[in-house]
């Protein structure tokens, strides 16, 4: 009887042993192809004094992703026909510019014709984009609120509530807007509601995204005292994340904006409204002027927004 207990031991023993060897092994290996020492002084004189060594771990995930992402890009360029490729026409884009910034006989004849069109046709189409841009970010962001919330992982815990409202907002967020535009034309014809109704959706898809991001990353201290002293999520979120989110929510809300004037083009194509329907009027009738002083105000526009979004985001800091 002790016999055999004496050999029970010894095989577990030596399973041990074995088990302390294959993991000695796997280490010896992972040391030797996986890591490599790094020699560094950390003395202030930098006089050799304080040399330590550094374990670091090779870049071998960096070089596999990065191989794969030149694959992927070499593999990409199967799918284009290089057949009807012709080369670059440089001449001809110096050719358009100039076209856009001459009067043309057959359209505003002269400059004062041109600067006449800026400020009468252009800056009136441009305000009225504007304006249907602006209610359109602004109704988008507000309904976007409670979205980015309930989209937030550290705020609503509840897979069951979260993922849904995820996976209907991404895919809200894959459809174009242009063809939500078309969309909207049944219902509403093509008018500036069309176009508003569209670009609500662009938004809130976009505030979504970049504010429910921006809120997983805050610290959720002041959050969860609010929570353990009685509050509930709604004061908590009043309390203690709401100083935080607000100066993004408003950057976040201009660059949108921004991005509605720009893309409000595509609209216009489709007959929603705006300065793209101009646009495309004064391109299909080779008036190139006009297209240039339809550019000329948008770009002062952009502009302006820029910096009156830097500003907002850094005085409210």
């Amino acid at each position: 009887m002790i016999d055999r207990k004496e050999t029970a031991i010894e095989r577990s023993i030596a399973k041990e042993k074995r088990k302390e060897a294959k993991a000695a092994k796997r280490k010896a290996w992972q040391d030797a192809h996986l890591f490599y020492d790094v020699r560094v002084d950390l003395s202030p004189e930098q006089d050799g004094s304080q040399i330590r060594t550094i374990r670091k771990k090779k870049p071998y995930a960096a070089i596999v992703s990065l191989c794969g992402l030149l694959l992927v890009f070499g593999l990409c360029f199967l799918a284009i026909d290089f057949k009807t490729f012709k080369g670059f026409k440089w001449d001809q884009l110096g050719a358009i510019f100039v076209a856009m910034f001459t009067p043309m006989a057959y359209s505003t004849n002269d400059w004062s014709g041109w600067w006449h069109y800026v400020g009468n046709d252009a800056l009136h189409t441009i305000w009225q984009t504007t304006e249907m841009c602006f209610i359109s970010s602004l109704i988008g962001a507000i309904l976007s609120i409670p979205v980015y919330y309930l989209s937030s992982r550290n705020i609503t815990s509840k897979a069951c509530l979260r993922t849904p409202v995820r996976v209907v907002n991404d895919l809200l967020r894959t459809i174009p807007t242009m063809l939500l535009a078309m969309f909207f034309e049944n219902f509403w014809g093509y008018s500036a509601v069309s176009g508003v109704a569209a670009m609500t959706i662009f938004t809130i898809g976009i505030m979504y995204q970049l504010m429910y991001e921006y809120i997983e990353t805050l610290e959720m201290s002041p959050f969860e005292s609010a929570r353990s002293c009685g509050g509930t999520t709604l004061q908590a979120v009043h309390l203690g994340l709401h100083p935080e989110i607000k100066p993004m929510f408003f950057a976040n809300f201009l660059y949108t904006f921004e991005i509605n004037i720009r893309a409000s083009v595509i609209l216009g194509y489709v007959g929603a409204g705006g300065y793209g329907y101009t646009m495309k009027e004064c391109i299909g009738q080779g008036q190139y002027d006009k297209v240039g002083a339809l550019l000329l105000p948008l770009f002062i526009e952009v502009m302006f927004l820029q910096i009156v979004t830097n500003f907002v985001a850094r005085k409210m800091r």
